[in-house]
């Protein structure tokens, strides 16, 4: 039933491929030989990415550590400090954790890449405590992803998703002034060009500026 909503650019894009993979199949298998949308454009979405993809601010990182128990503790700590993607924080164990030298061996990077991230006295005390309970860092994602929703409706924090403990990372890495190499270096990826983003969230430089004007 039409509700009279426009759909929004990324639902227009699904169905639209959806129509055409349908028209495919019925010209694979010689129903037709029309192809209604082959001349249709995608519409456009003109957010930005970063605008879509917001960092929890500081305020909401303190209010779920202050909530999250041990075990969370660290889970959000991995993301929010150490940078990690919530399936690379999910798949370490504890022989890649070394913490009398301030790093972490994540072995399961994105594209299978390898790389040593270095890590803060939260981070490393936070896993300390977990790791003298006993417990695993990780676990399921479903769970995990529920943990974190739980959590965020006790502290009352927008739920934006672990990726968003991430940016929270490269966003404050560029905010107290770390080059793109080192966040890019941090947080794992391949393209320096993409580590610009955590600018676009960090303009707290160019406001003291301006605040002069």
């Amino acid at each position: 039933m039409f509700s009279g909503q426009a759909l929004s650019p990324a639902s227009t894009r699904v169905q639209l491929a959806g129509v055409r993979l349908f028209y495919s199949a019925l010209r694979w298998t010689e129903a037709t030989q029309v192809s209604p949308f082959a001349d249709v454009k995608p519409v456009r979405d003109k957010t930005a990415a970063w605008d879509k993809r917001s960092p929890y601010r500081e305020e909401e990182v303190t209010a779920l550590l202050e909530q999250a128990d041990p075990r969370m503790k660290a889970l959000l700590l991995l993301c929010a400090h150490g940078g990690l993607r919530i399936s690379e924080a999910l798949a370490l164990e504890w022989n890649e954790v070394q913490l009398a030298a301030g790093e972490l061996l994540v072995q399961s990077g994105k594209g299978g890449k390898a790389r040593r991230v270095v890590v803060g006295k939260s981070l490393i005390q936070a896993l300390e405590t977990v790791r003298s309970e006993g417990a695993v860092i990780g676990g399921s994602y479903p769970a995990a992803v529920e943990r974190l929703q739980r959590l965020c409706t006790r502290a009352g924090v927008p739920c934006r998703g672990y990726h968003a403990l991430r940016h929270y990372a490269g966003t404050r890495l560029t905010r107290e002034g770390a080059s793109l190499d080192d966040v890019a270096r941090h947080l794992g990826h391949s393209v320096l060009e993409t580590a610009r983003i955590y600018a676009k969230w960090s303009d707290e430089g160019l406001r003291r500026r301006m605040a002069g004007w």
